[in-house]
């Protein structure tokens, strides 16, 4: 299956409509060539993999969140930093990639969710032992969680909120100045990635 460079993340707004919001295009490192060499793709996950973590979870994970995992599981955007506003002010942070899905992955959803309290899913590692999770706390968080982010240095139950939901966390993300740096020096800066 040939991914594009460019992942337009879409949500159903409703079933009866059809009606689609189109979030940030995301851009992949898995997807760059470098020395004209292609990274080798992914499989793509089976709908089993995100069906048996919905039932483990007991929740529905986003459907922006399931088109995203279900190509680039294990894999981090270009876009990956955001702001979290933290007890001692405005912190920027990364994602550095999504989870894995299936438990027999290194890294995967499975492994790192025995850190958190429940009804918080972890979805995406920072690269340092932090986490990225969906926040499933509270009535109406059931179908629409929120975004938090975890701290490994604090307490399992102290999350940084980040987002009111997956599709504005996705919005919130922008390239770190480095990154952009590294591919214009070497040509590989895809168009429109720079807003």
């Amino acid at each position: 299956m040939k991914v594009p460079l460019v992942w337009n993340v879409c949500e159903r707004e409703s079933a009866e409509s059809g009606r689609y919001r189109i979030m940030q295009s995301l851009h992949w490192f898995d997807e760059l060539h470098t020395g004209g060499d292609k990274v080798p793709e992914r499989e793509p996950l089976g709908a089993t993999a995100i069906d048996e973590l919905e039932a483990d979870f007991r929740v529905n994970l986003p459907i922006s969140y399931k088109d995203i995992v279900t190509v680039h599981h294990g894999d981090g955007p270009l876009q990956s930093d955001f702001v979290v506003h933290a007890r001692t002010g405005i912190q920027k942070r990364g994602l550095g990639r999504f989870l894995e899905i299936e438990r027999w992955q290194d890294s995967n959803v499975y492994e790192h969710a025995e850190y958190m309290i429940n009804d918080v899913v972890p979805f995406a590692e920072d690269g340092g032992g932090n986490l990225i999770c969906f926040d499933y706390r509270g009535k109406r968080r059931r179908e629409d969680p929120s975004i938090a982010f975890w701290d490994h240095e604090l307490g399992a139950d102290d999350l940084l909120p980040v987002a009111d939901s997956f599709e504005a966390f996705i919005d919130l993300l922008f390239v770190p100045q480095d990154i952009i740096e590294d591919l214009t020096d070497q040509g590989l800066l895809p168009e429109g990635l720079v807003r």
